[in-house]
C-alpha cells in the first residue's frame, strides 16, 4: 500500500511542477489516483506492518499530494482491509462499507463445512421443515455474518435441508419450498441484527469461525 502511495505522490508531484498546482488536471488526476490506490488497497495482502508504514508516512509528509478528505477516505480504506480481514489473506474477501446492490451478495458455497453438531442435529430431527428453516436462517445471519445472499446458496441450504431430513420433493414442490425458504430468510434477516462478514466464504470454516465473534 505504501508503495503505491508513493508512486501516486510522486506522479501528482510531476504534474503540479508540469501545469502549476490550481490546474484543474491536477485535481482530475487526485480523483483518479484516489479511485485506483482504493482499488490497490482492497486488493493488497492485509498487512499491519504496510498499514502503519503507510500512516507514518502520511503523518510526516510535508508537501501533502491529496485533500485532508481523500487522504482520510485513503487511511479508512486502507484499515478496513487489514481490521476486517485478521486471518486467512487471500482466502476470502471481506464486505466493505461503501458496496452497494449487486456488490453485496455474499458467495458462500460451503454452508455445509460450517455447521455445529447442534446444527446437524436439528436438521436431521423431526422438526417441521420451515423452524429448520428458521434455523438455518439464524446461523447463516449469526453465526456466518451472512445477509445477502445469491440463489445457489438458497438453493445449497435447501438441498442441505431436504437431505438431512430424509425428504423428496417433486419439482413443483420444491420450487414452493424454496420460495418458502428465501421468504422465511428475509423475514428473519429483518428481525435479527448481524454484522455483515465477507463476500466469499473458504471451504475450511477455520479462518472465519475464529475472526468472527459471532462463530
Amino acid at each position: 500500500m505504501l508503495a503505491a502511495y508513493k508512486a501516486s505522490a510522486a506522479l501528482l508531484a510531476e504534474l503540479r511542477d508540469l501545469v502549476g498546482e490550481h490546474n484543474g488536471r491536477v485535481g482530475a488526476t487526485q480523483s483518479t489516483e484516489v479511485a485506483h490506490l482504493k482499488s490497490i488497497f482492497r486488493s493488497s495482502p492485509p498487512c499491519r506492518e504496510d498499514l502503519t508504514a503507510l500512516m507514518h508516512y502520511l503523518n510526516k509528509e510535508e508537501k501533502r499530494a491529496f485533500t485532508e478528505d481523500q487522504r482520510q477516505e485513503l487511511i479508512d480504506v486502507a484499515n478496513d482491509r487489514v481490521s476486517t480481514t485478521v486471518v486467512g489473506a487471500g482466502e476470502f474477501d471481506p464486505m466493505l462499507s461503501d458496496m452497494l446492490g449487486p456488490q453485496k451478495l455474499q458467495k458462500h458455497e460451503f454452508t455445509y463445512n460450517y455447521y455445529t453438531d447442534d446444527d446437524w442435529e436439528y436438521f436431521c430431527s423431526e422438526a417441521k421443515i420451515t423452524q429448520k428453516f428458521t434455523k438455518m436462517s439464524r446461523t447463516w445471519i449469526i453465526a456466518f455474518g451472512l445477509r445477502f445472499l445469491p440463489a445457489q446458496t438458497y438453493r445449497i441450504g435447501l438441498s442441505t435441508i431436504i437431505e438431512a431430513s430424509k425428504m423428496t420433493f417433486a419439482p413443483t414442490e420444491a420450487y414452493d419450498m424454496m420460495h418458502e425458504f428465501v421468504c422465511e430468510f428475509k423475514m428473519v434477516r429483518g428481525q435479527t441484527e448481524g454484522t455483515v462478514t465477507w463476500k466469499r466464504f473458504p471451504s475450511d470454516p477455520g479462518a472465519v469461525i475464529e475472526s468472527y465473534p459471532g462463530g
